[in-house]
């Protein structure tokens, strides 16, 4: 790819296309992340066990889902920018105040711990012996409910399909720019 002979409509297909490229795994993990969570959801509930793979699909869930909104960087193709709202396309507004949420999580409670949004607050228990410390405070890592968990599942599916779709429609605006090579290995070349 000449750099410097790229158009900027050719330069802007690029760059979004490189991003659905890498957002099309996380929206998928995400997904089936959700998936499961709801498969699950019964199980832990019924039988009160320890939620520790809940909560961790729940993260993983939460920051795979946000990655393509919150990361960008360079490629040896160019520059690969976040998504902004490009999603928002196809999404109801009910859907992006779900997409918010999300956000909101991994911003404030899953890769950072931000003290508002956890809301710690400390008090002695008086009605306790010895006046026992109690350290309450918001769980952070705390799984979202069934019904919430159905809405994002509904989300992150429709954010996938739309990036697959998305990426299928500019694949031939961007297929000039891409380098040419061999994919398939003939008796001869190996």
């Amino acid at each position: 790819m000449r750099d410097g002979a790229i158009s900027k409509t050719d330069r802007r297909n690029l760059q979004l296309y490189l991003r659905l490229i890498l957002s099309y795994t996380d929206f998928k993990h995400a997904y089936r992340s959700a998936q499961y969570l709801l498969d699950q959801h019964d199980v832990y509930a019924r039988e009160r066990g320890d939620d520790l793979l809940l909560r961790a699909l729940y993260c993983s869930l939460v920051v795979a889902y946000a990655r393509p909104f919150n990361s960008d960087g360079s490629s040896r193709l160019g520059r690969v920018p976040r998504l902004t709202k490009e999603l928002f396309e196809v999404l109801s507004a009910e859907e992006v105040t779900v997409h918010d949420y999300i956000l909101h999580c991994r911003n404030k409670l899953i890769a950072h711990t931000d003290a508002e949004a956890v809301d710690v607050v400390p008090f002695v228990a008086t009605d306790l012996p010895n006046k026992v410390v109690i350290p309450e405070q918001n769980d952070a890592l705390a799984p979202f409910t069934r019904e919430f968990t159905e809405a994002v599942l509904s989300l992150t599916e429709k954010s996938y399909r739309w990036c697959v779709k998305r990426r299928h429609h500019l694949e031939p605006l961007v297929r000039h720019l891409l380098e040419r090579r061999s994919f398939v290995q003939t008796t001869d070349q190996r």
